[in-house]
């Protein structure tokens, strides 16, 4: 399990941030979760403060090969999520609307809105471009 702390003013050691967590957070907290702590500057009397917070990670069960297709099936709970296909692969099927980009590697970015209280489930398909992934500097093939 991942969980995130948005602290003020706090750069922790760990022997400071195990004392964190156990004050933080209400149930015990297992030594070898991952803990991810984002420190900002104190908020002043009458201002507000948004946090953008990006998180990056891999989800090996919910994606597979069946055949020569990449297929991801996941639930995204988050209201914005973006899936970035491997280098050389093209989107052929999205089970949900998603806005679809090529970014600056080549690589197909599917950003996905969620505008409902729960998760939503996308099922995805890609295909490897045929000739694979283009050289590095060149556009892949629109």
């Amino acid at each position: 399990m991942l969980r995130v702390l948005v602290l003020r003013r706090f750069v922790p050691t760990p022997c400071v941030l195990q004392s964190v967590l156990q004050s933080c957070v209400p149930e015990s907290v297992d030594p070898s979760a991952r803990v991810v702590v984002i420190p900002f500057a104190a908020i002043k009397p009458g201002e507000t403060l948004r946090l953008r917070i990006e998180e990056t990670y891999t989800a090996p069960v919910s994606y597979r090969l069946d055949g020569d297709e990449l297929v991801f099936d996941r639930s995204l709970g988050r209201p914005r999520n973006a899936v970035v296909l491997p280098s050389g692969w093209y989107c052929t099927a999205s089970s949900v609307p998603a806005t679809v980009t090529k970014l600056a590697d080549c690589r197909v970015r599917l950003d996905y809105w969620n505008d409902r209280p729960e998760g939503l489930d996308v099922l995805l398909k890609a295909r490897r471009r045929l000739g694979g992934a283009p050289p590095e500097g060149h556009t892949a093939p629109q």
